[in-house]
């Protein structure tokens, strides 16, 4: 589907900002002012040929109407694709993301404040892959896969780590009429810059398949894993064993459930996905192991790409930054849900969403439930999303409608409200809520007015934190 999408466009633009907020110092005693932002940027888009993804680079440049020593020039870098360098046979992939946001979920400042531009909350992370296709007896397909990624930050005592994924997999799912079968392998290495020793996680399993319907396939696994615990060089490895299902009740539903007894426990992937013309529904669960590395940025997951550069979607929402948020809305990822830390963890996290599209309304509901629970302990007494706790709970909702007012104007309002958890009386509520028009003046001319309303209570803070801001906007693209 994505090759019959647009082909490769770059995008020079321009976006100028003015806001005038009560808390310009970004600070619980607040101070009221105008903040003014002039931020040149490049867009390169394709979702067609060989080439599928998205690059989005900002020079931005931030200043403060009454304290010019304040100012703040930074990069902002989003980014995701995959070049196909070889006909059905070898695929190039990158992902790169460089953003100044809030990263604890028990701070006072929301992840998703775009007036946060502190620099030691600055997150850089890039990866590099590559996939080998091939075909084997005829029948049986495969792949071996290689990815690089990094990760630093500026927060205090925070080490940047490198990531190394070796894989492959071999299988065939017709080897006979009802059967099939898929072998597959992966190994990650994690370095840290302040420390020689690597974080090692490897993961081998068997699955068998068996069709008894069209529509419904059973999958049964089998396989070993095995993975560091710890600066005491400690170890855990072990056998597993599980199964699930594939069901595909109609052409738009699908619905796949896959559940092991693993090492570290429970774990399982869930799937549930149904569309229609004007509606879009999907839930999913993952109870695994996780770290920052291989989880820092929505791009590096397969079901985001595919719901973001849907045809359907992409003509729709037209504007990658858009048709990011709505995607996002879709698939439950709560604003500032991602944390950073030097551990790995295990991740259970359920997300729901809908997105209900009409001829000039529409809305979107998710919810997110994320428990995160430390599994290793590198020993760094860094200030990351773990510092003084090993657990971290977070439950969040969104509500957001929109409307066309005209062919080109677009009323906008959202409200988030969430709560995150942890060890230590830890324990913070927000409230995010936002109202806006956006236009276009004429086709590459863009221009809006919004409000937002912020709120949090951090259990631990000197008090409660309340802003409200109005911010006028105006965009050029060439």
């Amino acid at each position: 589907e994505a090759r019959e999408g647009q082909g490769p466009r770059i995008v020079p633009r321009l976006d100028t900002v003015l806001t005038w907020t009560e808390d310009a110092r970004g600070a619980l005693r607040k101070d009221s002012g105008w903040i003014y932002e002039l931020s040149p940027g490049l867009r390169v888009s394709s979702t067609r040929d060989r080439f599928v993804g998205l690059f989005d680079a900002q020079w931005r440049n931030v200043g403060h109407a009454r304290d010019g020593g304040r100012g703040q020039s930074f990069g902002v870098l989003r980014g995701a694709g995959e070049l196909e360098a070889a006909r059905d046979v070898l695929f190039l992939d990158f992902c790169a993301g460089i953003y100044r946001d809030n990263r604890s979920p028990f701070a006072w400042r929301a992840g998703d404040d775009s007036l946060n531009v502190a620099s030691d909350d600055e997150v850089r992370g890039w990866s590099l892959g590559s996939r080998l296709q091939f075909r084997l007896g005829g029948a049986a397909q495969g792949a071996i896969r290689y990815r690089s990624s990094w990760l630093d930050s500026n927060l205090d005592g925070f080490s940047g780590q490198r990531q190394q994924l070796w894989g492959g997999r071999l299988g065939d799912r017709g080897a006979s009429r009802h059967t099939g079968w898929n072998l597959e392998y992966a190994r990650y290495d994690t370095d840290y810059d302040s420390a020689g020793e690597t974080f090692r996680r490897d993961l081998g399993r068997v699955t068998v398949f068996l069709d008894l319907a069209r529509q419904f396939h059973l999958r049964v696994t089998a396989g070993h894993e095995s993975y560091d615990n710890g600066v005491a060089g400690g170890r855990d490895e072990g056998a597993f064993g599980g199964g699930g299902f594939d069901w595909h009740p109609t052409p738009r539903t699908t619905i796949s459930l896959l559940a092991e007894r693993r090492v570290f426990g429970g774990g399982y992937d869930f799937r549930f996905s149904h569309r229609t013309r004007r509606a879009l529904w999907e839930i999913s669960g993952v109870r695994d192991i996780a770290s920052s590395a291989d989880s820092s940025s929505v791009y590096q997951n397969p079901v985001f790409l595919s719901h973001f550069n849907s045809p359907g979607l992409a003509a729709r929402f037209p504007d990658p930054v858009q048709r990011e948020q709505v995607v996002r809305l879709l698939l439950g990822y709560a604003p500032g849900g991602e944390i950073v830390t030097n551990e790995h963890y295990r991740d259970q996290t359920w997300r729901a969403g809908a997105v209900f599209i009409g001829l000039r309304n529409s809305l979107a509901l998710s919810g997110q439930r994320s428990r995160r629970r430390l599994l290793s302990l590198t020993g760094f007494a860094g200030c990351d999303s773990f510092a003084g706790s090993d657990w971290i709970d977070t439950d969040s909702a969104t509500l957001a409608f929109s409307r066309r007012l005209a062919p080109r104007a677009l009323l906008g309002a959202t409200i988030t409200r969430s709560r995150s958890q942890g060890g230590g009386d830890l324990d913070t509520w927000r409230t995010s809520a936002s109202l806006g028009v956006n236009t276009r003046l004429g086709p590459q001319i863009q221009a809006g007015l919004t409000y937002r309303h912020r709120r949090a209570d951090p259990e631990l803070s000197e008090g409660d934190y309340a802003e409200n801001s109005l911010s006028a906007n105006l965009g050029l693209s060439f």
